[in-house]
């Protein structure tokens, strides 16, 4: 599975107005123990979206009721190096800003479904044959029990 940096943010941050869902999603991930693959690069996307939900006052509050110290979000990060090139570059999909294109590109790889709130990186993504999900999307299929798609 690979998480759209939007979705991180959303789990860890209470005044999005994803959070409770995205907590339901932090949920299944945590039961099921499933690995979460994200491009390193990632780490700041979330950064800098937690810096900015900060400078309006009361709004950027970390809280997280699912992963602790003890028992973390399973992550696998892949670098953006040589390696990266050599194995991703290669697959063909539609533009897409460079800083959305490296989940595209695992998630097409490693067929997987990419989970993620980001509208144009969600429509690049089904049109290169991702399965792409927003948060509601993906626990709808969880719900009814489809497993035509990896769900890791």
């Amino acid at each position: 599975m690979v998480i759209d940096a939007s979705v991180l943010v959303d789990i860890w941050v209470t005044s999005r107005p994803r959070h409770n869902i995205a907590q339901s999603l932090a949920r299944y991930i945590k039961e099921s123990r499933l690995l979460v693959t994200i491009p390193m690069h990632a780490l700041l996307e979330v950064k800098c979206a937690i810096d900015n939900e900060r400078k309006t006052p009361g709004q950027g509050d970390l809280r997280n009721n699912v992963f602790t110290q003890d028992d973390p979000l399973r992550v696998k990060y892949i670098a953006i190096d040589n390696a990266f090139i050599h194995d991703y570059l290669d697959l063909c999909v539609p533009y897409i800003k460079a800083g959305d294109l490296p989940y595209v590109l695992i998630a097409k790889k490693h067929n997987c479904p990419l989970i993620t709130e980001d509208t144009k990186q969600y429509n690049v993504a089904q049109r290169a044959g991702v399965s792409a999900y927003t948060i509601a999307e993906y626990l709808e299929v969880l719900e009814r029990g489809d497993t035509r798609h990896p769900l890791s």
